[in-house]
């Protein structure tokens, strides 16, 4: 209860003190002793005490918000604070993306509201995830309702175990608009991993039915400009899920640096490297959707050596839209991209992959195609230091088993 006590101390000082309504202090106290937190109420009594005297319009605000909280608060100390009673399972299942909408406010454990209208536990994405408890230890779902979040996300490495769940991506958007060449409070360069509107550093996290973008325009972004990145989703923690999830960007949309992971029925959009990082990563059922105007790419890996177990695994996407794009560029020297199953709109650049103007990268990436389709997937102009791999090349990286998927999905 120490972080609701905090929040109801900064919110009292921060307002001017006039006339005391006991009964509401009574409610307040009523509330926490309901709850079973005694020593909690005679601190808060102590707080209210020595702040004076609030109108009742502040403390009626103030209730309505401690309500809220202390519900949520008291649910975690249940099942959080009790730290002998073991902890979360290490696996991610369909359950953890699915919140029974049907059910009351009150009756839902371990999950936090978000709605901009006040009607749930926080307006902000990021006020729900402050709320989990640090090193928590099992799974906490955050609601998100519809609506146009306009802010920055972070999910630290002590909060594992999150799932943000909307109610239909097109409706439920996290929108930022960062870039590259911004500069930060000292004048210095944002830099491209200090541009994400969602970064994820946090274990065993799961996404579904929302829409996470950069909004940096793709007109400016293709402009020509110095230091356009821009990124949507940026993950650098271990085990996580994305399914129906719509990243949106233009350079850099997704940043998915490291990691196993696993995304399906993803919808990612960009028009250079739109997918780039060194994460172990399988991409299965997603539209790949390019925006660009003449040239670019679709995955740039930056796996450097032969030892790191990495690399970009494509089953069965759909590669849609506009220009002459690369499958893949050579980022680091053993970048590690593979397209299997996949459909190919008559976009893709013929010789299909690029170097990254490092002819040396040739002789140790590993790019190639599976018994791919449609007009973009005609190999008779690849370049040769591309691979046409044979089922027993490739069968290792169409299975969740290539993620280590067997220890930790449950899907």
């Amino acid at each position: 209860m120490d972080k609701v006590l905090d929040y109801f101390q900064k919110a009292i000082e921060s307002v001017k003190i006039w006339k005391p309504d006991d009964r509401i202090v009574g409610e307040i106290l009523k509330n926490l002793e309901k709850q079973g937190d005694v020593e909690g109420a005679e601190n808060l009594l102590v707080i209210l005490r020595n702040s004076g005297h609030v109108t009742t319009t502040i403390y009626n605000s103030l209730l309505r918000t401690y309500e809220k909280a202390v519900f949520f608060a008291s649910q975690l100390c249940s099942v959080y604070c009790a730290n002998n009673h073991g902890s979360a399972n290490n696996y991610i299942t369909w359950e953890h993306m699915r919140v029974n909408t049907n059910v009351e406010l009150k009756d839902r454990m371990n999950t936090i509201i978000v709605a901009k209208d006040g009607g749930g536990h926080s307006k902000t994405v990021q006020g729900a995830v402050n709320m989990v408890p640090d090193h928590n230890t099992q799974r906490v779902k955050i609601l998100i309702y519809p609506g146009v979040y306009r802010e920055r996300v972070h999910v630290p490495r002590t909060k594992p175990y999150i799932s943000f769940i909307g109610t239909q991506s097109n409706q439920t958007i996290i929108t930022y608009n960062a870039k590259a060449s911004d500069k930060d409070v000292h004048g210095k360069e944002l830099g491209t991993y200090k541009t994400a509107t969602v970064e994820v550093e946090s274990d065993y996290f799961t996404a579904t039915e929302i829409t996470i973008e950069n909004s940096i325009g793709a007109r400016i972004a293709r402009s020509g400009g110095r230091r356009m990145q821009a990124v949507a989703l940026k993950v650098s923690g271990d085990k996580a899920v994305f399914y129906r999830v719509k990243l949106l960007g233009a350079q850099d949309t997704l940043l998915d640096l490291s990691g196993r992971h696993y995304f399906y029925q993803c919808f990612i959009q960009g028009y250079v490297d739109f997918i780039c990082g060194n994460a172990k990563s399988i991409y299965e059922d997603c539209t790949l959707n390019s925006i660009a105007r003449k040239f670019g790419a679709i995955a740039a890996h930056r796996r450097n050596s032969a030892e790191e177990d990495t690399g970009f695994s494509f089953v069965n996407c759909r590669v849609t839209g506009t220009g002459r794009i690369f499958l893949g560029r050579a980022w680091g020297p053993y970048a590690r991209i593979v397209y299997s199953h996949c459909r190919f709109d008559n976009i893709i650049h013929p010789s299909g992959w690029n170097d990254w103007h490092q002819p040396s990268r040739r002789k140790t990436v590993s790019f190639g195609e599976y018994k791919c389709r449609g007009r973009g997937a005609n190999t008779r102009k690849r370049v040769e230091w591309a691979k046409q791999f044979s089922y027993e090349e490739v069968k290792s990286f169409t299975d969740k088993s290539y993620i280590n998927g067997d220890q930790w999905l449950r899907l």
